[in-house]
Order: C-alpha cells, then sequence, then structure tokens
C-alpha cells in the first residue's frame, strides 16, 4: 500500500533570499495527526535508567544501530554513566549492550555502519584533569570490542570535544574531534586499529568546532571552526572557517583557510561523489545574518563565498546526493517565529530557500541523512506555542520532492530540560529510523520510531484449493516485516472480513471464490495475495423422523394403519425407503421420490411398493442421492401389528 501523506500538507514558504525579504509568515500550532508509515514509539533504554544523546547508523543490510548514554537513576551519581547500544535485525531489537561503564562525563556518542553488520562507536570522556575520545567496533560476528583510547591525556574538558565519525564504503573508518584547539583525525581499516593520529588545522589558531564527510571511495574532508590563539577578550578575535581535504589512498592536504569574518557560526561540510566539495556556515557579520557557503573542485581550488539565504541563521546541515546535488538545511528566526529551511545546489547556483514547516517555537537540532540511491530526510526539534519540543521529519524520496512532514512525538519535555537532540539513518531497504531523547524529569529514555517502506513479507499461504459447502476449512498465513508483528485479514465476501494469520470458513453456496488476504505491518504497510477457493455442493444431508414406530397391517380394523416420516433434507434429491426384515438385509419393499430441500412429508403404510408387509418388525432404511453425493444411512425401526 502506497504511504498516504499527512491530513496537514507540509506548507512551504519562500524565506528571504540575497536580496529579497520575507514579508508575511502564518503562525501554525503544532500538529498532532499520527504520521502514517511510522512503526510506534519503541523505549531502547531501560526505564530504570536516566538515558540521553543517541545516535543512529544502519548499514545496507539492514541492520540498524543505536547508540546513548545512561545512569542507573537509583546510584544517585551523574558520574556513574554508561555507553549502551542496541542493534536492530530481522530478529527485532537486541537486548542493550553496555560497551563501558562507570565512565566520567560522557560526550554524545557517534556512530557508522559498517559492510556486513560491522558498526563503530566514539565517544569522548571528561575527567577533572583531562580527557580522551574513545572507540568500540562492532565485528561482523556480532561482537563489540572493548573500548579502546584514540588520544589521552588531553587538558580540554569533555563537553571541548567535538566528536564526528564517518565511513567509506569497504569499511575504513575516520575519526576527526577538536583536541586543545587543534583538529585531529584517525583511521581504521575494516576489522584493523586505530592509526595514529593526524592533526589537519593550524596550530596557530584554536579550533573549536568540526564536521567531517566521507565519501563512499574514501574521498574525505573535514572543516573547523577556530579564531586567533591568543587574542584578547577585547577586540573580539577574527574567527576561521577553515578545511582539509583528502583523496582516496593520500595524506590529509594542508588546511586552507576558506573564510575569516568577525563572526561565523558552525561550518559543516558534504562530499560529492566526484570529490567536489561544499562548505556552508552562518555568517553574522552582515546585519541580518546570512548562510554562506563555498565550494572546491577536485584538484581546484576553494570559490569566494557566496550566499545562500540572508537572515538570521542559527545552524546549518549540509548532504552531498549521488548525482551530485547538493543540499542545505538551516534553521533561521524570522518576526513571526523560528523556521527549518532547506535549498538545493545544482551546478552553480542555489534554488531559492524553502521552509519545511513554520512553527511559531524556536526550532533546533536540524540534521540531514542522504542514502546511495539519494532519499534524503530532514530532522529538527520543533517547539508547540508554549515552548515545549517535540520531534519533527521531512522525507525526500529519490528523484521526488519533498512529501511530507512527520510529527513523531507529541510535547516531550519541559523547556528548561535538555533538547530531544534527534537522528536519522537509512538502511539498505529504504527504511529511516528516527532515535531522541526523551527527557522530561521523569521519563529520561532513549526511543525510536521507523519510516517502514517495505511492506511484509508472506511466507506461505496454506488454503483449500477445493472445498464443499457447509465444510468448515481452514486458511492460514505465515508472514513476517523486519519492523514489528504483522496482523492479516481474510475477506471471504463484502460482509467485515475475518481477521487471524489463521481463521476457519464455511461456505453456503457453491461457486468459484477469490479470497482477498490483507498482510499488515505495525507501519500499516499491506501485502495483498488472492488465494481461489472451488466449493461444491456437500452430498446432501438427511434427518428423518416419524411420528410413531408401530402401524396395523393392511385391511385390519384398527388405527392407525399409516405412519408420517418427516424428511429434512439439505438439498434437493432422490429419497429411497427401503423396508427390510428386522435383523436381515433382504428388502421387502422400495419407495422412491423426488424431494426439494427443506422439510418434507413421506406417508407410508403397511402396503408400499404394492406390496402388503406382514405382521412382524422391521427397519425402515432411507437414503438420499443427487448429483454431488449420497447422504448417510438413516435407520428407523418400525412394526407392523394385527
Amino acid at each position: 500500500m502506497p504511504h498516504v501523506l499527512r491530513t496537514a500538507t507540509p506548507v512551504t514558504v519562500t524565506l528571504a533570499v540575497a536580496g529579497g525579504l520575507l514579508s508575511a509568515v502564518p503562525a501554525v500550532a503544532a500538529p498532532v495527526v499520527e504520521p502514517p508509515g511510522w512503526t510506534p514509539t519503541t523505549t531502547l533504554s531501560a526505564t530504570t535508567d536516566v538515558a540521553r544523546g543517541a545516535g543512529v547508523a544502519a548499514d545496507a543490510s539492514g541492520a540498524t544501530t543505536a547508540v546513548w548514554v545512561a545512569r542507573d537513576a537509583t546510584s544517585g551519581s551523574i558520574f556513574a554513566n554508561r555507553v549502551v547500544t542496541r542493534t536492530h535485525d530481522a530478529s527485532g531489537w537486541s537486548t542493550p549492550v553496555d560497551l563501558a561503564a562507570g565512565l566520567a562525563d560522557v560526550s554524545r556518542p557517534v556512530v557508522v555502519a559498517g559492510p556486513g553488520g560491522r558498526a563503530t562507536a566514539v565517544w569522548a570522556l571528561g575527567y577533572k584533569t583531562n580527557s580522551l575520545v574513545v572507540a568500540s567496533s562492532r565485528s561482523a560476528a556480532g561482537t563489540w570490542s572493548a573500548p579502546v583510547a584514540l588520544s589521552q591525556n588531553l587538558t580540554a574538558s569533555a563537553t571541548a570535544i567535538d566528536v564526528d565519525l564517518d565511513a567509506s564504503a569497504d569499511g575504513t573508518v575516520t575519526a576527526a574531534w577538536v583536541e586543545d584547539g587543534v583538529v585531529v583525525t584517525s583511521t581504521r581499516p575494516v576489522d584493523g586499529t586505530w592509526s595514529a593520529t593526524v592533526a589537519v588545522s593550524p596550530a596557530d589558531q584554536y579550533a573549536y568546532r568540526t564536521d567531517l564527510d566521507v565519501t563512499a571511495d574514501g574521498s574525505a574532508a573535514v572543516t573547523w571552526r577556530s579564531n586567533d590563539r591568543g587574542a584578547p577578550p577585547m577586540p573580539a578575535p577574527e574567527d576561521h572557517v577553515g578545511a582539509a581535504t583528502r583523496v582516496p589512498g593520500s595524506a590529509w592536504a594542508e588546511p586552507v583557510e576558506v573564510a575569516a569574518t568577525d563572526d561565523v557560526g558552525d561550518p559543516v561540510v558534504a562530499v560529492a561523489p566526484d570529490g567536489t566539495t561544499t562548505l556552508a556556515w552562518p555568517d553574522t557579520t552582515v546585519e541580518g545574518g546570512s548562510l554562506v557557503s563555498a565550494r572546491r573542485p577536485v584538484g581546484g581550488s576553494w570559490s569566494a563565498p557566496e550566499t545562500v539565504a540572508t537572515g538570521a541563521v542559527g545552524q546549518a546541515a549540509l548532504v552531498a546526493l549521488p548525482d551530485g546535488r547538493v543540499t542545505a538545511a538551516w534553521t533561521q528566526d524570522v518576526a513571526a517565529g523560528s523556521y527549518v529551511a532547506y535549498a538545493d545546489r545544482a551546478g552553480s547556483t542555489w534554488s531559492s530557500a524553502t521552509s519545511f514547516y513554520p512553527v511559531s517555537g524556536a526550532a533546533s537540532d536540524v540534521s540531514l541523512v542522504v542514502d546511495a540511491s539519494g532519499s534524503t530526510a530532514a530532522t529538527w526539534v520543533n517547539r508547540d506555542p508554549a515552548g515545549r519540543p517535540f520531534v519533527q521529519v521531512a522525507r525526500r524520496p529519490a528523484g521526488q520532492g519533498w512529501v511530507a512532514v512527520d510529527d513523531l512525538t507529541g510535547p516531550i519535555t519541559d523547556r528548561q530540560l535538555p533538547s530531544p537532540e534527534p537522528q536519522v539513518a537509512w538502511d539498505g531497504d529504504g527504511n529511516l529510523t528516527s532515535v531522541w531523547s526523551r527527557i522530561n524529569g521523569v521519563d529520561n529514555v532513549v526511543q525510536t520510531r521507523t519510516f517502514d517502506a517495505v511492506a511484509p513479507t508472506i511466507v506461505s499461504v496454506d488454503a483449500p484449493a477445493r472445498a464443499r459447502t457447509k465444510d468448515r476449512v481452514t486458511y492460514s498465513v505465515t508472514a513476517s516485516d523486519a519492523w514489528g508483528p504483522v496482523s492479516a485479514t481474510w475477506r471471504f465476501s463484502e460482509l467485515s472480513p475475518d481477521a487471524g494469520t489463521s481463521v476457519h470458513h464455511t461456505y453456503t453456496r457453491p461457486g468459484t471464490y477469490n479470497v482477498r488476504l490483507v498482510v499488515t505491518d505495525a507501519a500499516g504497510n499491506e501485502t495483498v495475495r488472492f488465494v481461489t477457493t472451488k466449493v461444491s455442493w456437500a452430498r446432501p444431508g438427511l434427518k428423518v423422523r416419524t411420528n410413531r414406530r408401530a402401524i396395523h397391517r393392511a385391511g385390519s380394523s384398527r388405527s392407525p394403519r399409516k405412519v408420517r416420516a418427516r424428511i429434512a433434507l439439505t438439498q434437493g434429491a432422490k429419497v429411497t425407503v427401503e423396508v427390510k426384515r428386522a435383523g436381515r438385509s433382504r428388502t421387502v419393499a422400495r419407495v422412491t421420490k423426488r424431494l426439494a430441500a427443506g422439510h418434507r412429508t413421506l406417508r407410508l403404510s403397511s402396503r408400499i411398493g404394492g406390496r402388503n408387509l406382514a405382521v412382524g418388525r422391521y427397519t425402515l432404511v432411507v437414503r438420499a442421492k443427487n448429483g454431488h453425493g449420497a447422504s448417510r444411512t438413516v435407520k428407523v425401526p418400525l412394526r407392523v401389528k394385527r
């Protein structure tokens, strides 16, 4: 069944771009429509945990991995943290696994998927005097390695360590983080060991934010935001946007300063399959602010910065599609509210900025992901008029436009508490999984929903090819779905369908019946199959009841001399009554009548078939027969008296 768009369709509003202004923006309350195509909400973390900071990744086989930080709510110590993971495959979500326990302050873990069910998670730890970056990897066998320190004895606190992670198609993983003001990287080949760290940003600048992107062939780019080391507080130090690139099989190129202005936001980077690298960053140097980008073809130089959109841009995200297009998304404040907007670059120009959905609160935490086919998804935190955040996701299937904005949660936190920090990931089947933290002081958990793009699979159907009327026949189906239980309905007529993976049915009329089977998964996807059953009449059903068991012989002056045999038939049939001496097999007399279905009466006397019955005991043997077969034999005793 194709997914149906939400009742309230997404509103698109052209935002301010270079040279233009946004004149009017409608205020829209938070929608409450349950999004079609999404599985029900599942809580991944234990109810006894205080959980936060979830990340998610998925591979081509459909294996999806979630990681988060948790601590035992009963411990009373905010430093008794654990890094926890769960993996979803054909058997559902695995039990939680602690990657590391009893840790100090833990940053939000980052996770990336590799081929064959592999995955790698990286996080930062902060102690009173130093910090370090730690990684753990899951093998193809499904076991996680002991945590490995990628860097040690850092003087920066954990909150100052910005970690990013990405992987190429062969499973080679690259991690980048800020280490005491310098962006460093480390690489790990599939099932190998981590390399020594490599500094990629200038030592004379202090970096404090980084973003990394790696393509399928191993091309990579990293960007950062930095300022001049040792600059006095006043005047404010100059902000820099820097970048370094790496071609497959080579070391990182020398860092390049892409822009230097008075005030920039955190830059983001995307690398196209041909190696073209694009940067984007908020810039508040110009009054009112803007989103700025620059690009560099393989072997070329960085272009001059160009404006994508004007306005108060808060935070941006960037992805490169397989066809070379680049999509940017960002949060933007205008007079009437806060928006998440997007624009596409195809060739040399950016499209007009367009909003996903206007809101009255402050949007935040926008991110973008793209899969190998080009399907794109954006997620962010929206807020209702009371300022309470909720999670939204927009999807753009490959080759199409944005088809929906789905509300995955209701308002889930008090506005004074941390953001849900949603993340999304595509798997190889086109399923999109979202994870977020639900923190409201009571339910401090990590939750997930999946946009299930694949209808359930019907493994086998057991249905009778032939049946007879009045028979109770059984229909059953075996079906499965990767993201939850399935239900089945069978429609035998225009009446209400029978529900269940195994049902019974009785036909009352002969004919050829096309039974419609619908198997539905937890997200509402349907798989339909028809099975045919040819129904014929069953052999006639027969019941016989007489009003008396004794009559007087023919010619007697006594009464009664007749017996009434009441015959019930399920079908019209030829009814034969044979009279036999009790205990003997020879037929003494016989009478045959063709009777219609229903209740009919035969009047019998001691003279049957032209013969007078002598005094004695007899058995009436009654049978019905038509073109569908013969009924069971019914025997009724009868006594003939003088």
